[in-house]
């Protein structure tokens, strides 16, 4: 099917990074949500693709996380970088290039 889907969904791995929220105050979602199983949802819905918008700001490793991952419903990342450190944001975007 043709058309625009727009999808709010959360992926995230509790183990590996350390996010503000979710939280054991928010019981229900307080477990990992791995781009599989967001994939399975979305292709259940009906839903073709979505964008990864990074849960933590200036985490590179979270971004390369769902990178590494390859799943063909994820169409894009919106990663936060540091733009005030020229260096470091220049090894930062080519890392990020180094992916399809």
């Amino acid at each position: 099917s043709s058309g625009i889907n727009a999808e709010y969904g959360h992926v995230w791995d509790l183990q590996r990074f350390s996010y503000p929220w979710p939280n054991e105050s928010v019981a229900a979602i307080y477990r990992d949500v791995t781009t599989f199983e967001a994939g399975r949802e979305m292709s259940g819905a009906g839903v073709d693709g979505a964008v990864f918008v990074q849960a933590l700001n200036y985490s590179l490793e979270e971004a390369q996380w769902v990178l590494n991952q390859q799943r063909s419903f994820i169409k894009g990342v919106v990663v936060g970088l540091n733009l005030t450190d020229h260096t470091v944001l220049e090894a930062q975007l080519d890392t990020l290039c180094k992916f399809p």
